[in-house]
């Protein structure tokens, strides 16, 4: 099992949701696997883990939710071994963002 930390910038001022996927190739999709769901209540964030285990969120103090430039941190354990692409989308009821993804992570579970 290795501790995974998935960092990201808030670049959206009207989204209700992040999600968090996990692909063995670039550029990550939705059709991925799901990490987790970052849900948004109109007052604060919870998180929702599909894979692995210990989901955990912090988010940057600097601006209330809902709003662009807060930092994001989602940290959890992987327990599958591999080699793995993130990405991350915002959404909201229009749609999708377009998906960020991170370089290549190496896992030894």
């Amino acid at each position: 099992m290795a501790k995974i930390q998935i960092s990201f910038q808030d670049n959206s001022d009207n989204e209700d949701q992040f999600r968090v996927y996990r692909g063995t190739a670039t550029p990550v999709t939705d059709t991925d696997t799901l990490i987790c769901s970052l849900d948004h209540d109109g007052s604060s964030w919870s998180i929702t883990g599909s894979v692995g285990s210990n989901h955990e969120i912090s988010q940057g103090v600097n601006n209330a939710p809902s709003s662009s430039g807060d930092q994001y941190i989602v940290l959890y354990d992987e327990t599958q071994a591999g080699d793995y692409y993130y990405g991350v989308l915002a959404s909201n009821a229009v749609g999708d963002s377009a998906m960020s993804t991170s370089s290549l992570v190496a896992v030894t579970a």
